[in-house]
């Protein structure tokens, strides 16, 4: 029995812990964290599979939403450079979409490319988009075949309803 309840205050330990965000997503820390996976592309092709895979975590603390970011690339080909903030025209990209309120309405987008370099924008219902300023944290690493990109992104900072359950659409993109 002493066994027992060590172990499962282990695995209580193990489960209640948010990953360090530290730029490498270290698949041990995001373990529990929901998995996806970014594989086709729209533009130029329109549902095509895309030729760097991304897979995407994504997990919450009661004050942040985490989102960790793993991008396939060819490392000596791709654009990316310490830029100001909102000035990643050009750049390799990863970025999470979120519409707060699940209407369609309107989202809001950020996004970091591999050195860091952030960037947040709200899409308008007519698809316009609107300057905006977010505050949040990102981390990155880049290795041989692949960049790291990790969120921490203060939940305060997003309106929402005042209800007890919400039902967020959330959308994950790649610009290569």
């Amino acid at each position: 029995m002493k066994q027992f309840f060590v172990l499962f205050i282990f695995y209580f330990g193990i489960q209640a812990q948010s990953p360090l965000i530290d730029g490498i997503v270290h698949l041990d820390e995001w373990s529990n964290a929901e998995n996806f996976s970014i594989d086709y592309e729209v533009d130029p092709a329109n549902n095509a599979p895309t030729t760097f895979k991304t897979q995407v975590f994504v997990t919450n603390t009661q004050t942040d939403l985490m989102v960790g970011f793993i991008a396939m690339a060819d490392m000596k080909n791709i654009r990316s450079s310490i830029r100001n903030r909102d000035e990643l025209d050009m750049d390799e990209i990863v970025a999470i979409g979120i519409d707060t309120y699940g209407d369609g309405r309107s989202m809001i987008v950020l996004g970091a490319n591999p050195e860091g370099s952030q960037f947040d924008l709200k899409i308008l219902p007519d698809g316009s988009e609107n300057d905006y300023n977010l505050q949040f944290e990102t981390k990155s690493s880049k290795y041989e075949d692949r960049c790291h990109v990790e969120f921490k992104i203060p939940i305060r900072n997003f309106s929402f309803s005042e209800k007890d359950i919400h039902h967020w659409k959330v959308v994950f993109g790649r610009n290569t």
